[in-house]
């Protein structure tokens, strides 16, 4: 209520109710919730599972900068090709099919099948994040931008620290791989749930 009456309130009530705000708030949390909490389980998996020192552990997680460097520059022309929603649901869906890919790695002990899959998620979380961000800084009304780049970045690091806690604790038995697999299974539902709820996304703003 204090917000709805402040002249210039910290966060405006009307502008996160808007269509275009929420659900890229959930995307890019959720985008962030796969993959940090993916990196964390799959150094787990690599030393206690595969018996790697931390180093070989890191250089197995290399893939994950290529793709999202290679990815990018791909989604800002979605962006602009596609639209924001497009571009946002169509990552998440490569996001839970790179979840999928490393949930048959997992279950096969098959690691390169395991760091192809992350490679996948990573691309995917590439264009969730550019399509994400870019829908929330269109919705920013005029002189509002901060504000709106701060949610933005608390979606980033409030899904990736629960992603480190959800999917780190799930492998509880330590070295046993049905922990991991369990959590890739879970990684990739709650990204196919994030994909449905991006489809409410409006293309507000877009450049024509």
């Amino acid at each position: 209520m204090h917000l709805r009456r402040a002249d210039r309130p910290l966060i405006d009530p009307g502008m996160v109710a808007r269509r275009t705000f929420w659900p890229a708030a959930i995307a890019a949390g959720t985008g962030f919730f796969a993959l940090m909490g993916v990196l964390f389980l799959l150094t787990r998996y690599l030393q206690e599972t595969r018996g790697h020192s931390p180093a070989e552990a890191a250089l197995w997680l290399l893939p994950v900068a290529g793709a999202q460097l290679g990815a990018a520059p791909l989604a800002v022309r979605s962006i602009a090709r596609y639209g924001v929603r497009r571009t946002a649901s169509g990552g998440l869906v490569v996001l839970a099919s790179g979840a999928a890919v490393m949930a048959a790695g997992l279950r096969a002990d098959e690691p390169a099948f395991v760091v192809a899959g992350l490679a996948v998620l990573a691309a995917g979380n590439a264009a969730t994040v550019n399509a994400a961000s870019t829908a929330m800084m269109r919705a920013a009304p005029p002189g509002r931008s901060g504000p709106v780049a701060a949610v933005n970045e608390t979606a980033f690091k409030l899904g990736g620290a629960l992603g480190v806690a959800v999917l780190g604790g799930l492998p509880a038995g330590g070295s046993h791989t049905g922990g991991f697999v369990l959590a890739a299974a879970v990684t990739a539902a709650a990204l196919g749930a994030a994909a449905s709820t991006s489809l409410l996304l409006h293309d507000e703003g877009r450049p024509r």
